[in-house]
């Protein structure tokens, strides 16, 4: 930006160099005003952006201990189900062991009941058999 200057008898015009520091220090404080308003734009655009990045972190946070607290109970569920099929099984068990006991204990009372049958049955045959010779002698009498 090298500006030559007329010269007159006393050196430079004055007027010429008065006119070129008032245009130049115009353009300073138009260039001047521009980046100020330039910075106060962006320096308004990173609070705001800082704001935003603010919220967004507290906004993670509150999801994060969300997630934590989901966890939480999808594990203490998790246990409480595991405990209940557990639970479940082992009464499975011993209901089981306890039908089969009385399956046994049924069976036992069943076979002695046959056999008592057996023994009645052949009481009764011998009975019969011991009529029927009483009869018999009784007809040939």
């Amino acid at each position: 930006m090298e500006k030559k200057f007329a010269r007159s008898f006393f050196g430079y015009d004055e007027e010429e160099v008065e006119y070129r520091i008032r245009t130049m220090n115009k353009a300073y404080e138009e260039t001047l005003r521009q980046l100020s308003d330039k910075l106060f734009e962006t320096t308004s655009e990173i609070e705001t952006l800082k704001e935003r990045i603010r919220a967004i972190e507290e906004e993670i946070a509150q999801e994060n201990s969300l997630n934590e607290e989901i966890k939480g109970i999808l594990f203490s569920a998790h246990m409480k189900a595991t405990d209940n099929v557990y639970g479940a099984i082992k009464t499975a068990e011993s209901m089981s062991i306890k039908v089969r006991e009385q399956v046994y204990e049924k069976e036992k009372e069943s076979e002695r009941i046959r056999k008592t049958l057996e023994r009645l049955t052949e009481d009764m045959e011998s009975i019969a058999q011991c009529y029927s010779k009483a009869l018999e002698e009784y007809k040939n009498v």
